[in-house]
């Protein structure tokens, strides 16, 4: 059973949610960021990147203060403006193609904390507690956790009825990504969502670890409160998402090519290839030296089971660690990852750049893998997934100390 309530958000008008709404600010470079500060009044990122009339962005509590007092700033001049009742929030996105649809809604830390929302990854302490105080000071969430379900048929069915209203948001933002949005305020659409979600064994963190452990602390410091109780979340089945892979780059290898083909093939058949291919599972494809190749394994390599049979972890147990000599994927500086978005285009100019030494692609894993690995209490290796849609920062608004807000 999963808890998913609806709550009076704070949102900005119709007229300006174009305006408002943002990628995480952690998204832009220095000179895209002054731009959108200098050149929109109306960005969200005035909050989350203030720049003070006192001076600078400061750091830790005096920062997060500053986010407050920008805030406030934001809902006193009627940017952001609260909502009569509440309700669910119905959000599509359109990207490339790719169309997603789910619920904006107040999620139960009550259900985290008794193990019906399933995790994937490790979290820091430090990351977690520091997000706890920036919660405690700011009072307020922006940002969804992005959580999925298996897919509910007659919740579908609702989501498509809301969905032949007129959309509250409707528009296109720069990167070419289409967002509608529709208030869910009906009694009967209401009862009906919540009826189905009741009937939902359990939900998967999909994207927001981090932020999930972080409300779960403030809530502890904070027992008394329905509303830090809650947190935001965005609900979607697993055919909603899409899930791509993240490319591993690596430098200071100190090996050449031929050297680290020589070593690969111990493990795997290697094949050059032309241009660059889209892997299959458990197969890479390995660039360096302006070359591809294919490596598939071996006849009677043995893999493991479980997670340990994961693209993810055999590209660490198999290449990056004996081969390249990257033994922790967490801790190592000569790795990074890069969401593979475009058909290994940005792996490969990543390495052109000389930056890098070799890219290596895997095939993305599917959400009924990271649902095997959450049900069994395992966790994915680093940046296993990268999973879409991200519900722009801004659109909608969390209280976490206004008692009132939920349903």
């Amino acid at each position: 059973m999963a808890t998913v309530l609806p709550f009076a958000a704070l949102r900005p008008p119709r007229d300006k949610v174009q305006l408002v709404a943002t990628r995480s600010y952690v998204s832009y470079g220095d000179i895209a960021l002054r731009d959108k500060l200098d050149n929109n009044p109306y960005t969200f990122l005035h909050v989350i990147h203030p720049d003070p009339p006192e001076g600078p962005v400061t750091h830790g509590v005096d920062r997060y203060v500053q986010v407050k007092n920008a805030f406030d700033r934001f809902v006193a001049e009627g940017i952001f403006v609260p909502d009569p009742a509440p309700a669910y929030y119905l959000y599509r996105q359109v990207k490339d193609g790719y169309g997603h649809t789910g619920l904006v809604a107040a999620v139960s830390l009550r259900d985290y904390a008794e193990g019906r929302i399933k995790v994937h990854e490790h979290t820091l302490t430090a990351r977690e507690e520091m997000f706890r105080d920036y919660l405690d000071h700011t009072g307020f969430n922006a940002e969804p956790v992005l959580l999925s379900h298996p897919h509910i048929e007659p919740l579908e069915a609702v989501y498509e009825e809301v969905a032949q209203s007129r959309p509250e948001y409707e528009f296109t933002s720069t990167d070419r990504v289409l967002h509608l949005f529709w208030s869910v305020a009906m009694p009967h659409h209401i009862e009906a969502i919540r009826g189905h979600f009741e009937r939902c064994e359990a939900l998967y963190i999909a994207d927001g670890h981090h932020r999930t452990a972080s409300s779960a602390l403030l809530s502890a410091q904070r027992p008394e409160s329905r509303a830090a109780g809650h947190f935001l979340g965005l609900l979607l089945s697993e055919r909603q998402l899409r899930v791509a892979s993240f490319s591993r780059l690596i430098r200071n290898s100190y090996r050449d090519l031929p050297g680290v083909l020589d070593r690969l093939s111990a493990y795997f058949d290697i094949e050059p290839m032309a241009q660059f291919e889209e892997p299959q599972r458990q197969s890479f494809v390995l660039y360096g030296e302006s070359r591809f190749h294919k490596l598939r394994f071996k006849p009677g390599i043995e893999r493991g089971g479980g997670v340990e049979a994961l693209d993810p972890s055999l590209v660490s147990r198999f290449v990056l660690d004996p081969i390249l000599g990257a033994h922790d994927a967490r801790t190592d500086q000569r790795l990074a990852f890069l969401p593979d978005l475009d058909s290994g285009h940005s792996m490969v100019q990543a390495v052109d750049s000389g930056a890098w030494e070799f890219g290596i692609a895997l095939a993305p894993l599917n959400m009924s893998d990271v649902r095997m690995v959450s049900d069994a209490g395992q966790i994915l290796p680093p940046k296993s997934t990268y999973i879409e849609p991200k519900l722009r920062s801004g659109m909608v608004i969390y209280l976490l100390d206004n008692e009132r807000v939920l349903g």
